[in-house]
């Protein structure tokens, strides 16, 4: 926001700026707000998902008076990033503009055109993501779609389940994205990405780490 205002505006005025701010301002929390309710409301609706997200806040929040957190590793938390990521799977649904400049080729997209892509479409797909065979259906709400587990060969994002754990340090499940760049776009994609993402996503964490230590 400083580095938008410091910018060289000669065709806006004041009221003009004011106006942007507002549109920006109100953007960054409107999705924001309501996510942040919706994973606390799935958090306290399901007691064994409350206590493991207890589980992992108590070893990075002091329960003293006087608070220490240690932010890192809560944004970090596999349990906590895969609720993160479900709940915008299942609230969010945005419309991306996507432009091909390029020549027509193998695209479906022809050259010049303009098209929207609707999120929820991608979201729902019961031919991509992995629902347990049909233990977890895309309406329900079940943030372990998100953890892979190497020990586990039915975990995994989609129906292919195609775990990757080359490199990894441990057999631990861990919260993946890989594989979800045209699947998961809650925030749009490519160089028109959401710029808010990070905050927003650490919003929506902190404040299932502090609701949920009550």
């Amino acid at each position: 926001m400083r580095h938008r205002q410091q910018l060289p505006s000669p065709v806006q005025d004041d009221d003009a700026l004011a106006a942007l701010d507002l549109g920006v301002a109100f953007g960054s929390i409107e999705n924001t707000t309501n996510c942040a309710g919706m994973a606390l409301f799935h958090t306290f609706e399901n007691n064994e998902l409350l206590e493991r997200v207890r589980q992992e806040v108590f070893s990075s929040i002091s329960r003293q008076p006087l608070v220490i957190i240690d932010t890192e590793h809560l944004v970090a938390s596999p349990l906590l990033s895969a609720i993160y990521a479900e709940t915008l799977r299942l609230y969010v649904s945005t419309y991306t503009f996507i432009n091909s400049p390029h020549a027509d080729r193998k695209w479906r997209l022809p050259k010049g055109t303009t098209n929207l892509v609707n999120s929820e479409l991608s979201h729902m797909n019961s031919d991509f993501w992995n629902t347990k065979n049909g233990a977890h259906p895309l309406q329900t709400f079940w943030p372990d779609r998100f953890l892979i587990d190497p020990a586990d060969p039915s975990t995994g994002l989609t129906k292919s389940l195609n775990l990757n754990i080359n490199g990894r340090k441990d057999d631990k499940p861990y919260f993946s994205l890989d594989g979800l760049e045209a699947a998961w776009i809650p925030y749009g994609g490519g160089r028109i990405v959401c710029s808010g993402r990070f905050m927003a996503k650490n919003a929506i964490i902190m404040v299932c780490a502090f609701d949920s230590r009550l």
